[in-house]
C-alpha cells in the first residue's frame, strides 16, 4: 500500500468515522489523513486514535467550517508539499457508507490505469433515499449537456494518481459544487474517467450526510447557472444587435437607395457589444478587477468576431443582395457559431480573475 493515501474529510463525526478509519488500517492502509472542518468541541475525541504500528494517520483542521470541496484541497496541498512518495490518493466518506473493500478497489484501479477513478452506486437498488436518487439524476442529466457522462455524479469515493493534485488544487468551488466542478474541469482537459461498482450504503436513510439536495444541487449547478445567465445575456444582446441592424439597414437603404450590410452591422455590433460588456461584467462573471484591461479584452474579441461576421455577411448577402430581412436572418446563422466561442474566451481570458479552471 505505498504511496496510496486516503483522505477523509469530515464535519461533526461521530462512532462511524472512527470505525472507517479502523477498517481502512485492516484493509492494509497505512497512509490516512482527516480534515476536521470546524467540527464542533463534541466531536473532536472521534478524530483521535491510539497510535497504530506502520500505520500514520494526520489530522488536519479548519478553524471554522469551510466546506467539503475546501477540505479535500487542504489535504491533496498538505500530500503534494509532504508526501513526495504519493502515487494515489483516495478520497472518501468518513460516515459508513464507503467501504474498505471499495476503497481498496478504487484505489488499486487508478493506481493500474493511471486514471482518475470513480466509485460508482447503482440508484436502482432498492433502500436508495429519495433525496439522493433525485439529486444524482437532477445533476447527471444536466452535466450530459456539458457532454459529461458518468454514473455516480455525488459519488465521494474518488481515486487520483497524485500526478493530478496541480490540477485538482485549481479547480473552483469549496463546498459540495468542488466534486462536480471537478468532473466538468477534467472532462475539458480530456482526462478518461474510469468506473468502479461499489456497494450502495446508506445508514438511516442517510440522516448523516451533510449535502442537501435542493441547496447544494443549485450550488452544484451553479456553473450551468452562468452559462445559462450568458446565454440569456447573450440573446438580449442578439435580440438588440438584429433590431438595430435591421433599423439601420432601412434606414441607410432609404437615404442611400440600397442596402450597406457593412455599416449596418458595424453601428448595431458597437452599440449592442457595450451593452453585453456591461451586463456581463456585472451578472454573469462578477468580474471585479479592472475595468480598462476587460474592456480591452473584451472589445478586441468583439472586434475580432465583427470581423469574421461581417466577413461572412457581405460573403453571402452582397453578391445574393438580399432584403433587410433576409441579410439580417443570414447574420444570425454566424452569430449562432460564434456564441459558444464567445463564452470560452470571455471566461477564460477576458473575465479571468485567477489561474483556477
Amino acid at each position: 500500500m505505498d504511496g496510496i493515501i486516503a483522505v477523509i474529510p469530515s464535519l461533526n463525526p461521530d462512532e462511524k468515522l472512527r470505525r472507517t478509519v479502523l477498517s481502512l488500517t485492516n484493509a492494509g492502509f497505512t497512509d490516512i489523513i482527516l480534515v476536521n472542518d470546524g467540527s464542533g468541541a463534541e466531536h473532536l475525541p472521534f478524530f483521535e486514535f491510539a497510535p497504530i504500528e506502520g500505520v500514520s494517520i494526520t489530522v488536519l483542521r479548519h478553524e471554522h467550517n469551510l466546506g467539503k470541496g475546501a477540505a479535500m484541497k487542504t489535504a491533496f496541498a498538505y500530500i503534494a508539499d509532504n508526501k513526495a512518495d504519493a502515487s494515489v490518493v483516495v478520497t472518501l466518506d468518513g460516515d459508513g457508507q464507503h467501504t474498505a473493500q471499495d476503497t481498496l478497489a478504487v484505489a488499486r484501479h487508478a493506481e493500474k490505469t493511471g486514471s482518475v477513478t470513480l466509485g460508482v452506486r447503482d440508484f436502482d437498488k432498492p433502500g436508495v433515499p429519495k433525496r439522493s436518487r433525485i439529486g444524482n439524476k437532477f445533476t447527471r442529466g444536466a452535466l450530459r449537456i456539458f457532454g459529461v457522462r458518468v454514473s455516480d455524479t455525488q459519488t465521494g469515493l474518488r481515486g487520483f494518481p497524485a500526478a493530478f493534485l496541480p490540477t485538482l488544487l485549481k479547480i473552483e468551488g469549496e463546498r459540495f459544487e468542488y466534486e462536480t466542478n471537478m468532473l466538468l474541469a477534467l472532462s475539458r482537459l480530456k482526462y478518461k474517467f474510469e468506473e468502479v461498482p461499489i456497494d450502495t450504503v446508506y445508514i438511516d436513510e442517510n440522516a448523516s450526510t451533510h449535502y442537501r439536495a435542493f441547496q447544494d444541487s443549485i450550488r452544484i449547478l451553479r456553473i450551468t447557472a452562468k452559462f445559462a445567465a450568458f446565454a440569456i445575456v447573450s440573446i438580449l444582446s442578439a435580440v438588440l444587435d438584429n433590431a438595430l441592424f435591421y433599423v439601420f439597414s432601412l434606414i441607410l437603404s432609404t437615404f442611400l437607395g440600397k442596402l450597406t450590410t457593412a455599416a449596418a452591422f458595424v453601428c448595431a455590433r458597437i452599440l449592442s457589444s457595450v451593452f453585453n460588456y456591461l451586463m456581463n461584467r456585472k451578472f454573469v462573471f462578477n468580474y471585479e478587477g479592472s475595468s480598462a484591461v476587460s474592456a480591452g479584452r473584451y472589445f478586441l474579441l468583439a472586434a475580432a468576431m465583427l470581423l469574421v461576421g461581417n466577413g461572412f455577411v457581405n460573403l453571402v448577402v452582397l453578391p445574393l443582395e438580399l432584403t433587410p430581412g433576409f441579410a439580417t436572418l443570414a447574420k444570425i446563422v454566424i452569430d449562432m457559431i460564434l456564441f459558444c466561442a464567445s463564452y470560452i474566451v470571455q471566461k477564460k481570458w477576458v473575465f479571468k480573475t485567477s489561474n483556477r479552471i
